[in-house]
């Protein structure tokens, strides 16, 4: 560390007598836990259950199995080193261990990564559905896979050429630190990440609005078929289960992005004391926090549909329903409904 006179196990006790730091670690660390009970409770009783098409409910599925990887690991990691002083017995022992940082920081990283390319994913299934709505039902089920093994590989590659070089030697004081071999690697990832996730945010607006346009051409249509109109609508509620769940999560990543690179690259400006520099850069990743929230985001958008879902069928069931009008008012409102 640069301007630091003492040596990495000095900086390593500082870094852990520092209480921001200690409260920061505790903070993550039952984030994380709380993250991944949540994250676990919403797969298995909400996004399983899933009426959506193959494709997009296993895009949903990984995506948020992605993210209770992460809150496990964030679990682990910061309530490791939150505990760590406690077990130590000497200075030099607060230094994490170079290969457990490697593992570690390695799997935090390619999993951060793969969660964060997934909006790509959705944007992709949801543009090809919306362009094929007609035979995508049954034409096009080996989408959802190909876009899931394809994220993975990109991700280990972005992985593989970020930490090419990196001989993880340390010294090592947090697992979310970045060594400085791969940092500019690591920072220009970062920068395309930014337009990614702006670019992204366009397209799945213009999908959402490409939807909604079709679904009323059909629902005004009186010559499209039932099963139609159905699909019409069965895309319509997945695409903004998609679209709000994209820009919470694109908003999150833009804002991590930019506040880490202020951090990263004017840090040394800002924090005259470099113990209070490694500080911010080792407490600062917003996506415990994220994990929490998506949760509550997930949950919400999906008791909305049911919610507007049940009101539609309700005004239906208000309708004037004896004679030739009623015929034709059951009929409109049904076709309507589906």
């Amino acid at each position: 560390m640069e301007n630091y006179s003492g040596t990495p196990c000095d900086l390593a006790r500082d870094l852990n007598n520092n209480i921001l730091y200690q409260i920061g670690l505790f903070i993550e660390a039952t984030f994380g836990f709380v993250s991944f009970i949540g994250l676990l409770w919403l797969i298995l009783t909400k996004i399983i259950n899933l009426h959506f098409h193959f494709n997009l409910k296993l895009l949903l599925i990984i995506y948020y199995l992605w993210l209770l990887d992460l809150a496990l690991e964030f679990f682990i990691g910061f309530g490791y080193r939150y505990l760590l002083p406690f077990f130590v017995h000497n200075d030099c022992d607060l230094l994490i261990d170079p290969s457990f940082f490697k593992y570690f920081h390695l799997g935090i990283l390619f999993a951060m990564t793969c969660a964060m390319l997934f909006p790509i994913g959705f944007a992709i299934e949801r543009f090809i559905a919306l362009k094929n709505m007609k035979i995508y039902e049954n034409r096009y089920k080996w989408l959802g896979p190909l876009i899931v093994v394809s994220l993975i590989v990109i991700s280990s590659l972005i992985i593989w050429l970020i930490y090419k070089d990196e001989s993880f030697a340390g010294p090592h004081y947090s697992i979310v630190l970045v060594p400085t071999t791969s940092s500019f690697r690591f920072n220009v990832f970062l920068y395309v990440c930014i337009v990614i996730h702006v670019a992204v945010l366009f397209i799945i607006r213009f999908i959402f609005i490409e939807n909604k346009r079709l679904k009323a051409k059909l629902l005004d249509d009186q010559s499209s078929t039932l099963s139609m109109r159905f699909l019409a609508r069965e895309v319509e509620e997945s695409s903004i289960f998609v679209f709000v769940i994209c820009i919470v999560h694109d908003i999150f990543v833009i804002f991590y992005v930019i506040n880490g690179l202020i951090i990263r690259i004017f840090g040394p400006n800002i924090f005259s004391n470099p113990v209070h520099f490694t500080v911010a850069r080792s407490l600062y990743c917003t996506f415990p926090t994220f994990n929490l929230l998506i949760i509550f985001v997930g949950k919400k958008v999906l008791n909305r549909l049911k919610i507007t879902r049940k009101n539609t069928v309700d005004v239906g069931l208000h309708m004037k329903s004896t004679g030739e009008e009623g015929i034709k008012n059951y009929h409109a409102e049904t076709c309507r409904d589906w």
